[in-house]
């Protein structure tokens, strides 16, 4: 099983979203199925799996309670849900910090990593200062 990475963005639509990956160097692969996001674009990357949704796609996602925990974190419902996964052989936490920026710093918003689940959405602040919540750091 992979560890999984959310992200529940304030603005940007799908496109958006996805425009910025590829121009951030994200290749994407096709299974059939649909297509994904990978970082890096390479044989071995450490972010897979990577899907852009709407926000009717990301509020089904979750429990009423956890959808609640977002309101009450940004405010408003999401525009965009990112999903992440990281193969356990890769520790994955720059990367997932990198792409942690690169999505908050442009469209706002929290992530949620499987440390602490919706229990405590990360801001970017919290993120690139490495803080520490119940005794671990976002994606650690």
């Amino acid at each position: 099983m992979p560890k999984v990475v959310l992200f529940y963005l304030i603005s940007g639509s799908t496109p958006e979203v996805e425009d910025l990956l590829r121009e951030s160097g994200f290749g994407e692969e096709s299974d059939g199925t649909g297509s994904a996001f990978v970082f890096p674009n390479s044989d071995n990357p450490v972010i897979q799996n990577l899907q852009v949704s709407s926000n009717g796609d990301a509020v089904r996602s979750v429990s009423e309670e956890e959808f609640e925990l977002l309101l009450e974190q940004l405010g408003s419902p999401p525009s965009t849900c990112v999903f992440a996964e990281v193969p356990y052989s890769h520790p994955g936490t720059t990367e997932v910090q990198w792409l942690a920026d690169l999505l908050l710093s442009k469209f706002g918003g929290v992530a949620i990593d499987e440390n602490l689940g919706f229990d405590h959405a990360w801001t970017l602040p919290e993120i690139r200062s490495r803080a520490r919540i119940d005794g671990r750091e976002f994606f650690e």
